[in-house]
């Protein structure tokens, strides 16, 4: 597809001992104790595309979907989520020249079923100047 670009992509860890360290991070602020957390699993699922109208503008969305639990301790096991989701407009005002122009909208929402973790959204609008300068 000309104007189309579609990804969807699967990531998945199961970790007898927790090497990415958000379980564990979570579980010492829920307990108050440092912890490394045991049997810790993550899921994540990213979807995006973009759609290119004309050969100077870009548009794209995009939404991910993660997970983080230990099964190790009922009290961590499906306990966090993680929602993403951005869209942006971007201007390429000389084709001949990497620049780009981008105006972009990026939020997270993180929601927890342990009561010691407070959930949380971040939201923000971001301008950008994107120039790649060849040194080759």
């Amino acid at each position: 597809m000309k104007k189309w670009q579609l990804i969807l992509d699967y990531y998945g860890a199961w970790e007898d001992v927790d090497h990415h360290k958000i379980v564990s991070s979570d579980m010492t602020k829920a307990l108050g104790t440092t912890t490394l957390a045991r049997d810790t699993r993550y899921h994540s699922v990213l979807f995006d595309g973009c759609y290119q109208p004309t050969p100077h503008w870009n548009l794209t969305a995009g939404v991910r979907y993660e997970t983080a639990s230990s099964s190790a301790d009922p009290a961590f096991t499906g306990y966090r989520t993680n929602i993403g989701y951005q869209a942006a407009v971007q201007w390429i005002p000389d084709l001949t020249q990497d620049a780009r122009i981008s105006l972009a909208y990026i939020g997270k929402t993180t929601q927890y079923t342990n009561a010691a973790l407070d959930d949380f959204n971040r939201d923000r609008i971001e301008l950008s100047l994107i120039y790649r300068i060849k040194a080759y």
